[in-house]
């Protein structure tokens, strides 16, 4: 590697959330690769469970709740400890792993100017769905976005928007979402998983996978479960997760009666045994990148129905290895629902392709390269 062995990965909180998790990933890779790594963290997490942190990770002693991060948008004491850390560590690469890391390096690269790190934009999710108020969006275009020196997209559709979005002309380039493989297609289902969580033995489960917000559209996964029970009586909604929309997704599911059809057992740390006893993922957000909770279904060979966001046609070939959504209609997913349930072979066709699919993109040593070349590159002709 053409660079001086020194890479920080900065992020927003120690959550175990997808794009966190992911980067905690890279991070014991590059270390185990013989390259030094550090990671900081701008706030502490107060409400969920956190990444298991080593002796290299820094956690600020901040949350994001100032009243500087409404004005001036950055709170200056954040700027002060984040370009100290910096600067005794002294990095090639600073990795910025979306959200608000973007403002705080571009606050150090300009207050800082001493500071020679070269600041890569890890592009995360949708620039144009989190980015639409015309104000913040000048913001970003003219004064955060500019500092950054490259960028890496999880999908090239996440990509492509971001460049759009920010006029951005430095190098950039698409390196997926990593998953591993082994970790998830080795996993041995206990025997009698569903009954020890109240589902019945023969029920067709559909999986909802991932936090309780809006961009994620619970609400829009209970829906789908009320009215395609009409036709498959059989059906069981089954939500791995946890997040602000908690008491509303209580709610509904009450108001709707769907207590025996929906079982909701909270935010799990190993995700394998509750994707293992599921039939069928449903993916209902409104916004991703490349969502991870795919790919981890497609290690345990498991079909999907997606809404048609970010990057999942970079993963979901329509008909060949799972099946796309437009726009998130309700009553399409039903109809594809419908289809999977009635044909075992067009669910053994789907999971199988999906799994030979990632396995020959999306497994974490051919990740790992690209970055290490792409950080290598960054480098060189900067």
């Amino acid at each position: 590697m053409v660079i001086n062995n020194r890479v920080l990965f900065l992020d927003t909180r120690p959550i175990r959330r997808g794009a966190q998790v992911f980067v905690h990933d890279l991070k014991t890779r590059f270390k185990e690769d013989g390259i030094a790594v550090k990671r900081v963290f701008l706030y502490k997490e107060l409400n969920y469970d956190n990444l298991a942190l080593d002796e290299t990770d820094i956690v600020l002693p901040f949350t994001d709740n100032n009243i500087f991060e409404k004005f001036p948008t950055v709170h200056p004491r954040i700027i002060i400890k984040l370009a100290k850390e910096i600067k005794l560590f002294s990095p090639d690469i600073i990795l910025c792993n979306g959200s608000k890391t973007l403002k705080y390096a571009a606050a150090v690269k300009r207050f800082y100017p001493s500071i020679k790190s070269k600041l890569i934009y890890r592009v995360i999710d949708s620039a144009v769905y989190w980015n639409r108020k015309s104000l913040t969006q000048l913001y970003y275009k003219y004064w955060v976005i500019p500092a950054m020196d490259a960028a890496v997209g999880v999908s090239q559709r996440s990509l492509v928007e971001m460049i759009q979005h920010y006029s951005f002309k430095k190098p950039s380039l698409c390196i997926p979402r990593a998953v591993d493989i082994d970790f998830f297609a080795n996993y041995i289902p206990e025997a009698y998983a569903r009954k020890e969580v109240g589902i019945p033995e023969n029920a067709f489960v559909l999986l909802f996978l991932g936090n309780f917000t809006n961009q994620k559209r619970p609400d829009r996964f209970i829906d789908i479960i009320n009215l395609v029970k009409a036709s498959i009586p059989y059906v069981h909604g089954l939500m791995v997760g946890d997040g602000p929309l908690r008491s509303a997704i209580n709610e509904q599911i009450s108001s709707l009666s769907l207590e025996k059809n929906i079982t909701c057992v909270g935010y799990k740390q190993d995700v394998r045994p509750w994707i293992a006893m599921s039939d069928v993922l449903l993916l209902t957000s409104d916004t991703e990148g490349m969502p991870g909770v795919v790919l981890e279904a497609a290690a345990m060979r498991k079909s999907t129905i997606s809404n048609n966001i970010g990057g999942i046609m970079e993963i979901i070939s329509d008909q060949e290895n799972g099946f796309i959504v437009r726009n998130g209609d309700v009553g399409e997913f039903i109809s594809k629902i419908i289809d999977l349930n009635l044909s075992a072979e067009l669910r053994f066709k789907h999971r199988n392709a999906i799994f030979e699919s990632i396995h020959l993109r999306n497994s974490f040593d051919i990740i790992f390269k690209k970055y290490k070349l792409f950080f290598s590159k960054t480098i060189c002709d900067l």
